[in-house]
C-alpha cells in the first residue's frame, strides 16, 4: 500500500470521525430542545404560581416481574406493566404469567413488543394504541381520564434501578406527571425489596427532565422508532371492569 492510500484512508476515517461527533451533538440538541418543550407545555401560564387543572395521581398497584408469579419468562417487564394496569381497572386474578402466556410467545422470551401486548390484552377485550413521539401533555391527559400509561424507556438513564448493568429499553408504568417530576411503577425489582427505602409506596419519582431524557433515548437500544413512545387503553374515561 501507498503512503498515498495511508493517507486517504486516514483521511476518510478522520473524515467519518467527525460526522459521528456532528450527528452526536445533533441528537444532544434535539434532545435539549424536546425537552425544553415539553416541560414548558405542561407548566403554569406566565404570571401563574399554581396548576388551574389538577394532576391526577393514580393508585396502580404494583407488580414485580421476578416473583413467584412471573416464572414463565424473564423478559416479562410488558406483561407486569400490563398485568398492572388490568388490576388498576378491575380485572380479578390477574398475575404477569397469566399476561405473559397471553402473549401467546413460547415459555422464556427475552422481551415484548407492542403487538405482543396487544395481543395479551385482546384476551380481555381491552384495545391498546401504540403512540411513538408521544407528548407529554399527552400522556398527562391519559392520567386525567383515569388511564394509567405505559411507557417504553432507556433503563441505563433512569435513576434509581435494581440492575445498573441492565443496558437495553424497559416498560413502565407512568401514574402521575406534573411540571416538576414523574412517578411510575418500575416491574423490574424484586418482591421484597422496595427502591424507597424510606417510603411506603413502590412508585419511584424522578425529574421531568431526567424521564424525558429516558424516553426519548430508545434509540440507543436499538429502537428507532420507539423514541417518546406509549401504550395507552383504548378504553372510556375512569373505566372499570365488571369481571376477570
Amino acid at each position: 500500500m501507498s503512503l498515498i492510500d495511508i493517507t486517504s484512508e486516514e483521511a476518510l476515517r478522520e473524515l467519518i470521525q467527525h460526522q459521528e461527533i456532528a450527528l452526536k451533538r445533533a441528537r444532544e440538541l434535539q434532545m435539549s430542545l424536546r425537552i425544553e418543550s415539553e416541560v414548558s407545555s405542561i407548566m403554569p401560564p406566565p404570571g401563574t404560581t399554581t396548576y388551574v387543572i389538577p394532576k391526577p395521581h393514580l393508585k396502580v398497584p404494583w407488580k414485580s416481574q421476578l416473583s413467584d408469579d412471573a416464572s414463565y419468562a424473564a423478559g416479562d417487564c410488558g406483561p407486569a406493566c400490563l398485568a398492572m394496569c388490568l388490576e388498576y381497572f378491575g380485572f380479578q386474578n390477574i398475575t404477569v404469567d397469566r399476561v405473559a402466556r397471553a402473549t401467546e410467545l413460547a415459555k422464556g422470551f427475552r422481551f415484548t413488543t407492542v403487538s405482543h401486548l396487544q395481543q395479551a390484552s385482546s384476551h380481555w377485550n381491552i384495545p391498546l394504541l401504540w403512540w411513538p413521539n408521544a407528548s407529554i401533555k399527552l400522556v398527562q391527559d391519559e392520567l386525567r381520564a383515569g388511564r394509567p400509561v405505559v411507557a417504553l424507556v432507556y433503563y441505563p438513564d433512569l435513576l434509581i434501578r435494581s440492575d445498573p448493568d441492565y443496558p437495553w429499553s424497559h416498560w413502565i408504568v407512568i401514574t402521575r406527571v406534573t411540571g416538576q417530576k414523574v412517578l411510575y411503577l418500575d416491574p423490574y425489582w424484586e418482591p421484597g425489596v422496595n427502591p424507597n427505602d424510606d417510603k411506603a409506596t413502590r412508585e419511584i419519582e424522578i425529574p421531568l427532565p431526567v424521564f424525558l431524557q429516558a424516553w426519548g433515548d430508545n434509540h440507543l437500544s436499538g429502537n428507532e422508532h420507539s423514541d417518546n413512545a406509549i401504550i395507552a387503553f383504548n378504553v372510556p374515561d375512569h373505566f372499570k371492569a365488571d369481571g376477570d
